[in-house]
C-alpha cells in the first residue's frame, strides 16, 4: 500500500498521525554514511513497514525519503514468534 511522504516522515520523527499506530522500529542496516531503520506501523488493522535512513553523525545530514515519490509503497508485514536462545556464565 502506497503512503504520502509527509506522513511517513511524521511517523519517522515520532509524531501522532491520525489513524496510523505506530508499532517498533529498529535498526535494519548500516550503509557508510546513514543507517537504515525498519519501523513497523498499524493502519487499517494492518502492519506495514517503511525504512527511514538517518546520517550516522551530525555531519551526514539527510532529508527523510528526499529521492522518493511523493507517495511511497510499504510492504504489508506480519507478525510471527521467533524463539532466542542465548548462553551466559554458570556461578
Amino acid at each position: 500500500m502506497k503512503f504520502s511522504k509527509e506522513t511517513l516522515i511524521e511517523l519517522a520523527e515520532d509524531l501522532e498521525v491520525e489513524g496510523i499506530e505506530g508499532i517498533s522500529s529498529e535498526q535494519y542496516d548500516s550503509l557508510r554514511w546513514v543507517v537504515v531503520y525498519q519501523n513497523i506501523f498499524k493502519f487499517k488493522g494492518k502492519l506495514y513497514a517503511y525504512y527511514p535512513e538517518f546520517g550516522k553523525t551530525e555531519c551526514q545530514e539527510t532529508d527523510l525519503f528526499e529521492y522518493e515519490p511523493d507517495m511511497i509503497e510499504c510492504p504489508e508485514m506480519e507478525s510471527y514468534e521467533d524463539t532466542i536462545i542465548k548462553y551466559r556464565g554458570v556461578k
